[in-house]
């Protein structure tokens, strides 16, 4: 398995691959998986939506209106926009598609490597 330090679509990226897929995760997007390519049948799997440009998100925005580009998202700890229901940050507003899916990822790619590259 190769993995690499990239730029996908003018931003920062990881492209792991092995002779089957090709994956492309977008650390400053939350980790978003911007790609998922399957090189044994040449199809990607994942839609990526060519009406919007790959700019980072803003962390108040709305994102489907405004930064939907398709990929995979995580969304954690919630979807959409609206306070947080329960002690101890009850009422503090979380943002479109959720904290994690908008600041930047750290950690080690052993999750992604494990899932997608067995």
């Amino acid at each position: 398995m190769e993995v690499r330090h990239v730029v996908y679509e003018g931003l920062n990226a990881l492209e792991m691959q092995n002779q089957s897929v090709r994956i492309v995760i977008l650390p400053e997007w939350g980790g978003k998986i911007a790609s998922l390519y399957d090189k044994r049948r040449g199809r990607e799997w994942l839609n990526i939506n060519r009406s919007f440009s790959f700019r980072l998100p803003t962390y108040d925005a709305i994102y489907v209106r405004d930064f939907d580009i398709g990929g995979f998202d995580e969304c954690f700890p919630n979807i959409g926009a609206g306070p947080y229901p329960n002690w101890p940050w009850l009422g503090a507003m979380l943002p479109d598609h959720g904290e994690a899916g908008l600041l930047p990822a750290r950690g080690e790619l052993s999750w992604y490597l494990s899932i997608f590259l067995g």
